[in-house]
C-alpha cells in the first residue's frame, strides 16, 4: 500500500474545497446587477411619490426584455430620510412582471409634506443605487401652504 504523503493530502483537501465553493460563486456571478437603467421618482402628493425602476441587467438586448429571463421578479422597495436607510419611512415588495417587461411603479405613501426623501430597491440579491444625492423625491406641500 502506497502511503499518503501530507503534502498530497493538503493539495487534495484544497482541491475539494475549491470545486465545493466554485458552484457558489458563479451562481452568484450568474445573476447580473438588474438595476442598469437606474431608478427614478415623480409624481409629488403632499403624502406620497412615486418610484419607478426597471430591471434590465442588458438594456438593449433584442428580446426586448432587457436580458431577464421569462419570469416575474419580486423586488423589495425602501424610502427613508437618511441616506444610510437607518430608519425606514416606507417599505415595501411589488412584483416586476414578465408582461410589463420588468418595469416597476410603486406609490409610495405616508410621507410627510414638503420634505425629502431618499429611496432604493431591492432584486435578485442586488442593491439598486439610491435615489440621492442627486434629485430627491420630494412630497408636495400641504394644500393651500403655496
Amino acid at each position: 500500500m502506497k502511503r499518503l504523503s501530507r503534502r498530497t493530502f493538503v493539495l487534495s483537501g484544497l482541491a475539494t474545497a475549491g470545486a465545493v465553493a466554485l458552484p457558489l460563486t458563479s451562481a452568484q456571478a450568474a445573476i447580473p446587477f438588474p438595476f442598469k437603467l437606474g431608478v427614478a421618482s415623480g409624481e409629488p402628493a403632499a403624502d406620497s411619490v412615486v418610484l419607478w425602476t426597471r430591471l434590465a441587467p442588458s438594456p438593449l438586448n433584442a428580446d426586448g426584455q432587457g436580458g431577464m429571463a421569462n419570469a416575474d421578479v419580486t423586488v423589495d422597495w425602501q424610502v427613508s430620510t437618511t441616506d444610510t436607510f437607518a430608519s425606514l419611512v416606507a417599505s415595501g415588495s411589488v412584483t416586476a412582471r414578465y408582461a410589463d417587461a420588468h418595469s416597476v411603479h410603486v406609490v409610495a405613501g405616508g410621507l410627510a409634506p414638503d420634505a425629502e426623501y431618499y429611496y432604493r430597491f431591492r432584486a435578485q440579491g442586488h442593491l439598486s443605487p439610491s435615489g440621492a444625492p442627486g434629485p430627491r423625491p420630494r412630497s408636495a406641500p400641504s394644500a393651500g401652504t403655496w
